[in-house]
């Protein structure tokens, strides 16, 4: 048996696990369900049905989503798994804009101010940060 020399010099992690009391995200890919009417009908498996007697999951479609080609559905447990939500991935046809090429936004991020911003016509205006940089200090104190 041949030995490995260790010159492997990227930085290492260790795996990350979900916690003890976790629930995963479930992802359904398009060719896992079908949209029948204003249903999204999830397809569970064999092994789910012969389990606990159940083959589909309908889920009523949104109207914002009808008529768009679905790539994805997400199941996110909230609050420990008391309630689900329910997310769609899907495309979306780009609108053509008429844009002025000749006009451009100039932003500058800073530290005391969250954006400084000044515009080719001569306009400018400052979004003020200092609101962000306190809620980040309490978030840091809390993570502590």
């Amino acid at each position: 048996m041949r030995e490995k020399k260790g010159n492997y010099n990227k930085p290492i992690h260790p795996p990350k696990f979900l916690p003890k009391d976790g629930h995963f995200v479930l992802i359904f890919p398009y060719q896992s369900f079908r949209v029948k009417e204003d249903k999204v009908i999830l397809t569970l498996g064999r092994n789910f049905a012969k389990k606990f007697g159940v083959m589909h999951l309908e889920i009523p479609l949104p109207k914002n989503i009808k008529g768009h080609r679905i790539k994805e559905v997400r199941i996110l447990p909230k609050y420990n798994a008391l309630w689900f939500e329910v997310e769609y991935v899907y495309e979306v046809q780009s609108e053509k804009k008429d844009l002025d090429h000749s006009k451009y936004l100039a932003i500058d991020l800073g530290v005391d101010n969250f954006a400084t911003c000044v515009e080719t016509i001569g306009t400018a205006f400052i979004i003020e940060g200092r609101w962000l940089k306190s809620f980040n200090r309490w978030w840091n104190k809390e993570k502590a």
